[in-house]
């Protein structure tokens, strides 16, 4: 017993027809589930989404009122919008110079600071050895008429 070559291609058509078959029937009972999962959160979620279409309403009418504005006042925020944008632009320029200012004096003051440390410790030294001069002379002069009787 032979098996043809067509033989063997109907039964390799037939096992990929099954094959595909089956995985689109899962496929399909895979979807089914998920649109009863679907179906049941919805059914569970019911006020919430009745709430959800009644705010997504409110909010429409809201923007539809803020565009009626905006169109009202398109000429008055033509003319001020820009010149308000100008002018935080000029403050914050305004800013950035005095916080620059700001930095260089603190730079210029901690020199002056380290400068006057330093001085104030140099003179501290000087008086601590203007006084041990003194102290020894006082010593000396002290000796000198403590011996002397």
């Amino acid at each position: 017993m032979y098996i043809s070559i067509q033989d063997l291609a109907t039964f390799l058509i037939a096992c990929i027809v099954i094959a595909t078959g089956t995985y689109f029937f899962i496929t399909l009972m895979n979807i089914n589930n998920l649109l009863k999962d679907f179906r049941k959160k919805f059914n569970n979620n019911e006020d919430f989404f009745k709430n959800l279409v009644k705010d997504v309403a409110v909010s429409a009418k809201n923007i539809k009122e803020i565009s009626g504005v905006i169109a009202d006042n398109k000429e008055v925020l033509q003319e001020k919008l820009p010149k308000s944008i100008e002018n935080a632009y000029i403050i914050s320029t305004i800013l950035k110079n005095t916080a620059q200012n700001v930095d260089n004096s603190v730079e210029v003051i901690n020199g002056h600071l380290l400068e006057t440390a330093s001085t104030v410790k140099e003179n501290t030294q000087d008086i601590f050895t203007y006084m041990k001069i003194i102290s020894e002379g006082l010593r000396v002069f002290i000796q000198v008429f403590t011996r002397s009787k």
